[in-house]
């Protein structure tokens, strides 16, 4: 299943770096410079959104028509067990991005009129970005197991932290949605897909649910890099988007064809 994982986690990025490329057209053709508001009956903005629709919905119709040609193990827990060394490495590289990105935020105070909110949100996001290494279960080795289950609880809090701290900084006090919106999307359904990838370490996950979550997470992360944003915040969105696509390799990866028995 190593290479099926492979090109439909591809394909997943494919579609994302696309829309992303048409959510960067958006945002520079459907945004008046003088004015700084929405340009009513956009081309761009038109074309984004349906493509993201058919995009979503061929995601969508990938994942329930393949998943119907495999099964997975009874116990939901391997799912996203590993037994290479690259997801890994790249754990520990989320790790690193959320965790100096949160550090950043933590102590430069950029909004000075939520000092205290935005000290909570870095050091959450440190603690978040420690948790990340702990969700990388061997096969060989069931030793993390233990913290797994409490790291999967914290990255998913603090999700939904975040969507909480971006609405209080920056949606609450910006009369454009269009600027806005794909991150608010992107946030929300990273705070989902985390919530299904955490489902599996407590031995209730759905494959066909965790996957499209973390496909579409995957896609409005990747989408809302085109926004002009702080570089820092862009760091852990890619982040986000690479852990997002790593669950769905796993995922594929571990499951097995009834033909060949994998």
């Amino acid at each position: 299943m190593q290479k099926t994982a492979i090109h439909i986690t591809v394909t997943t990025l494919v579609i994302s770096v696309f829309g992303g490329f048409l959510h960067w057209l958006q945002m520079m053709n459907a945004i008046e410079k003088d004015t700084g508001l929405a340009v009513p009956g956009s081309l761009t903005s038109i074309v984004y959104l349906i493509y993201s629709v058919v995009a979503i919905a061929a995601l969508c119709v990938i994942v329930l028509v393949w998943m119907r040609q495999c099964s997975g193990s009874a116990d939901s827990d391997p799912a996203l067990k590993t037994s290479g060394a690259v997801t890994v490495v790249l754990g520990w590289l989320i790790c690193a991005c959320i965790t100096g990105a949160s550090c950043y935020l933590m102590f430069s105070l950029q909004e000075v009129r939520y000092v205290m909110f935005q000290r909570i949100f870095g050091a959450f996001g440190v603690v978040a970005g420690l948790c990340v290494p702990c969700l990388n279960i061997r096969r060989d080795d069931d030793s993390l197991r233990t913290f797994a289950r409490p790291a999967a609880a914290v990255l998913t809090l603090f999700f939904c932290f975040w969507l909480v701290f971006f609405y209080k900084t920056v949606s609450s006090e910006n009369p454009v949605v269009l600027t806005y919106a794909v991150e608010t999307l992107a946030i929300a359904s990273a705070a989902v897909g985390m919530y299904y990838i955490a489902a599996f370490y407590f031995g209730v996950g759905k494959k066909n649910r965790a996957l499209i979550a973390v496909q579409l997470a995957a896609y409005f992360n990747i989408g809302a890099l085109a926004d002009e944003k702080n570089a820092v915040i862009s760091l852990m969105l890619g982040a986000t988007a690479v852990m997002m696509l790593i669950a769905e390799y796993l995922i594929i990866r571990n499951l097995k064809t009834p033909d060949r028995g994998e």
